[in-house]
């Protein structure tokens, strides 16, 4: 009798250690799995949060019947005269552009600016990063007026297309 108890102990111990090693397992597979949807969770926030400026700054331009003034592969102007003044005050948020810069490592960052303020809205966008100006016929924009959509990169890997056709 007392050598099957000390059987069914070593049983019940063995059984033990592998439900604790799976149960530790099971945590750190959860850890990594937390720390990596929380990633996921804040890229995606970062890219909406910059698409969200500008889908903002493209609709105030169209609301208050503004233009494209300048469309490069480096910078998109908007100007619209917000307050209703019959002026547009070059150093408010009546003249917002979006421009991408060369940074270091041969990477390019999205910056806004109204007025004399800027932001740098995503510095880790690829060197080959830029603004695309799309007349029309669906070539590029030779001229800021002639300029129909325009595509901004957002992230490393996509954009934000824009109907930037505000007075048609």
């Amino acid at each position: 009798m007392i050598a099957s108890s000390l059987l069914e102990s070593a049983a019940a111990l063995a059984i033990t250690t592998i439900v604790l090693a799976t149960l530790t397992a099971a945590l750190g597979a959860s850890g990594v799995t937390s720390h990596g949807a929380w990633e996921l969770a804040h890229r995606m926030a970062e890219e909406r949060h910059v698409e969200h400026l500008l889908d903002a700054a493209f609709a105030r331009t169209l609301a208050a019947g503004g233009a494209v003034v300048e469309c490069t592969d480096r910078t998109i102007a908007l100007e619209a005269d917000l307050d209703g003044n019959g002026t547009v005050d070059a150093n408010s948020s009546e003249l917002t552009a979006f421009t991408v810069v060369d940074r270091t490592g041969g990477r390019r960052a999205l910056t806004q600016h109204l007025g004399r303020q800027s932001m740098t809205l995503n510095d880790t966008l690829p060197g080959d990063a830029q603004i695309r100006c799309v007349d029309a016929y669906g070539a590029s924009a030779t001229s800021a007026p002639l300029t129909r959509v325009v595509e901004v990169p957002v992230t490393a890997t996509s954009t934000r297309m824009m109907v930037a056709d505000f007075g048609a």
